[in-house]
């Protein structure tokens, strides 16, 4: 997740849409891997939703947006930046 956050979107820019990638599923359409993205409001896709797809397609997946709330997406992303900090210092 950390890779797909430093690489086509950033930690400050998930902070201030409140949406993050969490997680993979294989999608039911071609048993590919999916990338779940919480966002803590679907209306906000009608903003960000194309860019945050062509990015996590960049990276060569699909994408499957959920809706989650705020706080548990902060905590997502703090978590994902500590976990990032940690292999930065251990590097």
């Amino acid at each position: 997740m950390n890779l797909l956050i430093q690489k086509f979107l950033s930690f400050s820019w998930c902070k201030e849409n409140l949406i993050t990638p969490f997680g993979f599923e294989k999608s039911s359409s071609n048993n590919e891997a999916c990338v779940l993205i919480a966002i803590s409001n679907f209306s906000d896709l009608s903003k960000i939703g194309k860019d945050v797809k062509s990015a996590i397609e960049k990276a060569g997946f699909d994408c499957l947006f959920i809706e989650e709330n705020s706080l548990k997406i902060l905590a997502i992303i703090e978590e994902l930046e500590a976990m990032q900090s940690y292999r930065n210092v251990d590097g």
